[in-house]
């Protein structure tokens, strides 16, 4: 496969012999909305932030992914500023949004198979002395993306964290960041490649191990409409479910839209995200003759030959809980079918106790299973009972951990946090006006995904191991 619209590393291998024996590319793409002009901060990394140092260092070079009108005015700096055997320019999409919504087709372009492959956005730090650590030692087997993503901007742990969800469960998942058309076109996508699952996450920094790249490029074929943040964990996990090459996690810091102080962030392996502006306009009093002592890059890329410590923790996983299914023919009239089902969460706004008083929470809940379905079907706005943790009612030591759920419900989904003790979370769902017959068809339908959850488990992706470096 080659785009139309830029060239591959090995076009550049041919042309460069200096690149001839590099072990890993570094590519950074660089945003480009309408008069913005990033060819200017290509020296900003090299320079400034002393990456061309550490590329020699660590026999690494760098692709500079951006709009294609600015590639001539980028070729023009980097022979200027003797820069050519480290860095080349390579033209992207001609979307005036390409950096956001092309970075999938810019990757699988790249992905030749000619050098190992390190893809990142130009805003995100890369400790070079770092992932020269981790690539000697993970590099020729392991695909790597960050952790749950990065840290959200509200500074809320958690809140944009990554997964991997089989299909018949894409919808239970609450944190799906990303435009939810990205769903619709991610489940025919997988079954034309026979993936297990759609995953979502951060991809501001990628790294492809060279013999992983035709797998890659031949499956994002498939994905070139869905959003980046779901086709490359998705295509990624498929590959590690094939025992292709593992995929591990790698520990960034910083926010998706938050600028960080460099000087802060640059022991982390990696980061998101730094001002390119800021870092320029600070560099004069760095370059002046003493560039090696005052820049604030400089011991955490290439002053020091030994090699960083890599700490290695194992990855996080979101099993379904083991799940039940019963149905129950009320002897109501007209007939009732009762499905009860564990480890399933009905999100109720109404009944949060932080946001009502404990009467009011309390008039909705009880404390026997027998007494929470006669005042449910006694209801006519009531649909399902809610099983969790409880509240004290009545001036009594007993939690009611049983509460009344209006109509209409809101798609359940399997619970995966650790807030719940064991045993206690589960669903109560109510049908009015049905037979016997048709309650036992609604249980099978209801049992395919409790089943699903129960045997594949709610991630859907590989085990895997969270990466990070002390430098």
């Amino acid at each position: 496969m080659r785009a139309d619209d830029g060239t591959t590393i090995h076009d550049h291998f041919s042309k460069k012999p200096a690149w001839s024996n590099v072990s890993t590319i570094v590519a950074f793409q660089f945003g480009w909305f309408k008069g913005l002009n990033t060819s200017i901060r290509v020296p900003t990394l090299l320079n400034d932030m002393l990456y061309a140092d550490a590329f020699r260092r660590y026999n690494m070079r760098m692709l500079a992914i951006m709009k294609p009108s600015e590639l001539e005015v980028c070729e023009r700096i980097l022979q200027a500023e003797k820069l050519t055997d480290m860095c080349a320019c390579v033209p992207g999409n001609r979307n005036e949004w390409a950096h956001r919504h092309m970075a999938h087709r810019h990757l699988a372009r790249l992905a030749d198979g000619s050098a190992n492959l390190l893809f990142a956005h130009a805003d995100m730090w890369l400790n070079l002395r770092g992932w020269d650590t981790l690539l000697q030692q993970y590099g020729n087997n392991t695909m790597m993306t960050p952790l749950d993503g990065l840290s959200s901007n509200r500074g809320v742990v958690g809140t944009s964290r990554s997964a991997c969800l089989l299909p018949e469960i894409l919808y239970d998942e609450p944190t799906w960041g990303w435009p939810a058309a990205s769903r619709e076109l991610c489940v025919p996508a997988i079954a034309r490649i026979a993936a297990p699952a759609c995953c979502f996450g951060w991809v501001d920094v990628v790294y492809l191990p060279r013999h992983t790249q035709p797998y890659f490029r031949a499956a994002m074929r498939h994905f070139w409409g869905v959003e980046l943040e779901v086709s490359i964990p998705t295509v990624i996990n498929w590959i590690a479910t094939n025992g292709i090459a593992k995929h591990h996690r790698v520990r960034c810091t910083g926010s998706s839209n938050q600028v960080i102080e460099y000087s802060r962030i640059v022991s982390h392996l990696c980061a998101h995200k730094i001002s390119l502006e800021t870092v320029s306009a600070h560099a004069g009093s760095w370059l002046k003759n003493k560039r090696s002592t005052l820049s604030p890059f400089r011991h955490r890329s290439v002053s020091s030959s030994s090699p960083c410590k890599v700490t290695e923790e194992p990855g996080r996983r979101f099993p379904g809980r083991r799940a039940y299914l019963r149905a129950h023919a009320s002897s109501a009239q007209p007939p009732v079918c009762w499905l009860a089902i564990g480890g399933v969460w009905l999100p109720d706004a109404k009944d949060d106790v932080t946001n009502c008083s404990t009467t009011g929470c309390c008039n909705l809940r009880y404390y026997t299973i027998g007494d929470a379905r006669k005042a449910c079907e006694a209801s006519p706005w009531c649909a399902a009972v809610q099983r969790d943790n409880g509240i004290t009612c009545s001036g009594t030591v007993r939690r009611h951990q049983l509460r009344l759920e209006r109509a209409p419900l809101p798609r359940w989904r399997f619970h995966t946090d650790n807030e719940f003790a064991d045993g206690q979370l589960g669903a109560f769902l109510m049908y009015r006006n049905v037979t016997p017959e048709e309650c036992e068809e609604r249980a099978k339908r209801h049992n395919a995904r409790v089943e699903n959850v129960n045997a594949n488990t709610i991630d859907g992706g590989v085990r895997h191991k969270v990466l990070s470096t002390s430098c």
